[in-house]
């Protein structure tokens, strides 16, 4: 560098504008030049030495490393979306905006391939931005502090670097994105809010992100909207996955309705060994089901593994008959709950004692617990919600079995629209034995459902989300839990004459439970799957 003098931005902005290159290209020659401007003087310091430790051009605070890339790996086998591919590239590359990152939005419905099409792009744009590719998911996190703080921690930060106010929480994630060139991927965003607190000030980064619906309030934004494989997409996804075509899977791809979720699970059961596919089923009218909302996805099952489900699919059947006014519903949903985002009250299933697990238990009640309570931006609990209402309510000693207790939701009900939990004693522990699974699951349900209707005012029906209660730490059987916990839901919808209830919801986390649910819900006689 000795007797090299770096050009001013503006020269380098005049120059490059001169030579023809586009407004993105000439702000990105003007960083370029104050990095360099930057550089050399932080070269001529240490050559007088007089540059402070743990400096650098980039400015990096001392003991923060490079970024890393931690973007989740793209499906093994990716059939399709050529089209959104070049779309996304294209707008990342031609953005016109000279001050702040440049966005797309990957919008479509469960299963349709959102986070793998974000993953493709993130793996190959991956050398443009040295600075790192880092992923973050709104279904995991919710709050957007807890996102700067995740993101943060990925560029090296420790938590006693953080700030506690969330203002200058986001200052510290925007002033360190500042001329850098960073790829963001946010999986699950539901409001525009979430995105834009994300977006940096600088053209050399950009962010991608995946949700439901298109979120409105952004300017400038790439619009993808996700839809089916065609018929032959479909074909050559499931042809690749099980190596093989026949008229069987021929029958199979055309049912899956180009879901590429429900593509990898039929694969899944073709290849399960002394597993035939499930009898592919069709998704119901809206009229017939009086849930348009909610989809019915082909997605036979992987056998009985104890693996858990990657994604998020929802299956549902419609009662034969009730008592009450409208169409009542029973309905599986697949996958990890912190992704459940549209289920009006969740049910934890709770001890005799009524005493919520630590937050690092691996346990439904403990994700309930953490994560509906209000924490620092580093994630400390500095007010534990749901626990300090629940321990107020259940009072002193231990209740019956199946004793149900409505609370709030805390921090949830921001995070993923969750408007109340029902705690119900589903396992009693016994000294030196730990726990285990009440003798009368099926009461559980009844108190949770009888609770719910005599609490809620609300004048619009509302869906319910049940564990596999018991069948944790309890150590219930899957088979004989689902069957319990599936026919008694119908029985108290199809019975009770006036209920709030309109969907009963049941969490299949692994394949076996997914399994258990649906044979309960095909033999029970007052589902239309039975």
């Amino acid at each position: 560098m000795n007797g090299w003098k770096a050009p001013s931005p503006d020269a380098a902005e005049a120059l490059a504008t001169a030579l023809g290159a586009d407004d993105r290209t000439a702000a990105k020659a003007r960083d370029l030049a104050d990095d360099l401007a930057e550089l050399n003087r932080y070269t001529r310091a240490k050559q007088r030495g007089t540059a402070p430790a743990g400096t650098s051009a980039e400015a990096r605070p001392a003991g923060v490393p490079e970024a890393r890339f931690d973007v989740p790996p793209p499906p093994s086998r990716f059939i399709g979306r050529e089209a959104e591919v070049a779309a996304m590239q294209a707008a990342i590359h031609g953005s016109k905006t000279l001050h702040r990152a440049p966005v797309v939005q990957i919008f479509g419905p469960v299963g349709i391939g959102k986070t793998a099409l974000a993953s493709i792009v993130a793996h190959e744009l991956r050398p443009e931005y040295p600075d790192g590719c880092v992923f973050v998911d709104f279904g995991l996190l919710g709050d957007v502090s807890a996102a700067h703080a995740r993101l943060l921690s990925r560029f090296g930060f420790t938590a006693d670097m953080l700030p506690a106010e969330p203002a200058e929480l986001r200052a510290l994630y925007l002033s360190y994105l500042y001329r850098r060139s960073v790829l963001i991927v946010a999986d699950n965003v539901v409001a525009p809010e979430q995105v834009l607190a994300l977006v940096p000030a600088s053209p050399s980064c950009a962010v991608v992100t995946t949700g439901r619906r298109f979120l409105d309030h952004i300017d400038e934004v790439c619009a993808i909207d996700l839809g089916p494989l065609t018929d032959d997409e479909s074909q050559a996804l499931l042809t690749v996955l099980i190596g093989a075509t026949n008229a069987e899977t021929v029958e199979a791809a055309s049912s899956s309705a180009g879901v590429p979720a429900a593509i990898r699970a039929t694969a899944a059961g073709l290849r399960g060994p002394g597993h035939g596919p499930r009898e592919p089923v069709k998704p119901p009218e809206p009229a017939e089901t009086g849930a348009a909302e909610a989809r019915l996805l082909p997605f036979p099952p992987a056998g009985l593994s104890m693996e858990p489900i990657p994604d998020t699919i929802t299956y549902l059947t419609p009662l034969r008959r009730s008592r009450s006014a409208g169409v009542r519903n029973i309905g599986i949903v697949t996958g990890y709950l912190r992704r459940v985002h549209d289920v009006d009250i969740w049910v934890n299933s709770e001890n005799t004692d009524m005493r919520m697990s630590r937050f690092d238990d691996y346990t439904i009640s403990a994700i309930i617990r953490y994560d509906g309570a209000v924490r620092d931006a580093a994630g400390r609990v500095i007010e534990d919600t749901i626990a300090d209402e629940l321990a107020l309510k259940a009072g002193q000693g231990p209740v019956a079995a199946g004793t149900a207790i409505l609370t709030g939701s805390g921090a949830l009900a921001a995070s993923h629209n969750v408007r109340a939990i029902v705690h119900v004693a589903a396992v009693y522990g016994e000294p030196g034995a730990g726990y285990r699974q009440v003798r009368d699951v099926g009461r559980c349900v009844t108190g949770a459902l009888a609770e719910i209707d005599r609490s809620l005012e609300r004048p619009r029906e509302v869906s319910v989300l049940f564990p596999m209660l018991g069948t944790g730490q309890g150590g219930g059987s899957i088979e004989r839990t689902a069957a319990v916990l599936v026919g008694t839901a119908a029985e108290y919808l199809a019975s009770v004459p006036v209920t709030r209830i309109g969907t009963v919801w049941f969490l299949a986390h692994v394949h076996r439970e997914l399994t258990a649910l649906h044979a309960a819900v095909d033999a029970h006689p007052l589902l239309k799957g039975g």
